[in-house]
This record gives C-alpha cells, structure tokens and sequence, in this order.
C-alpha cells in the first residue's frame, strides 16, 4: 500500500448523541484548518490566496492523518515510526505546544488514517484491519495503544464516521460499517469508487471519495 505523505484534515468532527438516539455535529475548530506532511501546519480563517501556516509543529516522520475529539484533544498520526505513533495534544495548538502522550499502536506496521467516534474512541485504518483504540485519552507520557476492536479491511487509508455511527473506510473500495460497529465486524455494504483514498462527510450526510478517477460523491 502506498503511504500518502499528506492528507488533509477537516476540521468539523462527528461528537456526542443529544437525549434519545439524535446525534449532533460538533465543529472542533472553525477558525483553524490542520494539514500534516512531515509537520503538522495549521492555517487560521479566512484564508487568502497566500495563506501560510501559523503555528507549525515540527519533529514527526510522516503525518498521515489527523483527529480531534469534543473533549479538547488533537490527535496526530505518525506512519513513520514502527509501530506507528499517534501524538495527542491538548488545544488549542500554539507554537510551543506540547504533546501530552505517545500512543504506539502496537501489532501494526502501516497506519495511515484515523478517526474518532461518538464516545470519543480512536479508530485507526491500517495495513489489513481497522484498530479502535479505546478512550478516554487523560493518560500522560508514552504507552501502548489497547486494542478494543478489530475490523476487517485489507488497506484502510481513510476512514470517518457519519451521524448515525456509520463507519465508511476506504479500502479497495469504500466499505460500510453499520452502526453499532463492533469487534470483528465486517463489512454490511460498499460504495463502488475506483481506488479511494481520501473520505469525507457533510453535515447533510453526502460522502465525498477522492479517487484514481477523480473526486467522486455519493
């Protein structure tokens, strides 16, 4: 699988149910916009043709992918340690921001997407299988990722939940996980698209998929 040397990240993630079973969208940032390569850049609204990125964190390997939860955590995926790392910081991100913890995902060598669920649980998109890792993230320091879930996909670059609790990874084509998602489930449904990589949802519940044939919606 090839590993994407920059993916960008949308900064509206899907959060916590309200009373009963309506899910709300919670928009983590709408000032800020996080893009990672080898340093994750964060670019502040409104954007001007000139844009640059302000701060910028610098001393990863490759960022593959970013995430943030409702409860103030910014999650960074680094594919280029083995196992892969993801760094949690605590927001908002400043120039001199310290990580709060190391989380190396032990059992892998490839891992380039990641998200976060309604209850605030990480699920990463690597080589073979789809890992959750459980939260809540309050622990400091470095330490090994526990495993709560795994999915079965062969290479997930890109993955995301919709309101419902969904989970859509792209695979060798999008595959859908139907809510409740659970250990060793697989998949109830695909979206046909040509090599899909990067994934996204809106608000309104239309999936956009970038792919070897151009951007694709369904």
């Amino acid at each position: 699988m090839m590993r994407p040397f920059a993916l960008l990240v949308l900064v509206a993630v899907i959060a916590g149910c309200n009373s009963g079973n309506s899910p709300t969208v919670i928009t983590v940032n709408p000032q800020t916009l996080y893009v990672g390569n080898s340093n994750l850049n964060l670019f502040a609204l409104p954007f001007t043709s000139v844009e640059a990125a302000s701060p910028q964190i610098s001393g990863f390997g490759i960022v593959v992918d970013v995430a943030a939860d409702q409860a103030g955590h910014l999650f960074v995926l680094d594919d280029g340690p083995t196992p892969p790392v993801i760094f949690q910081y605590n927001r908002p991100i400043t120039p001199t921001q310290a990580q709060t913890a190391q989380i190396a995902v032990t059992g892998t060598v490839i891992c380039t997407g990641l998200t976060v669920d309604v209850a605030g649980n990480l699920w990463v998109g690597c080589t073979n299988r789809v890992v959750e890792i459980a939260g809540p993230f309050t622990a400091t320091g470095s330490y090994n990722a526990t495993i709560a879930a795994t999915l079965n996909a062969s290479s997930a670059s890109s993955l995301t939940f919709d309101a419902a609790g969904n989970l859509f990874v792209s695979d060798s084509n999008v595959l859908i996980f139907k809510a409740p998602v659970q250990n060793l489930n697989s998949p109830s449904g695909s979206l046909s698209v040509s090599a899909p990589s990067g994934i996204a949802i809106d608000a309104a519940g239309n999936v956009y998929v970038s792919g070897v044939a151009g951007n694709n919606t369904q």
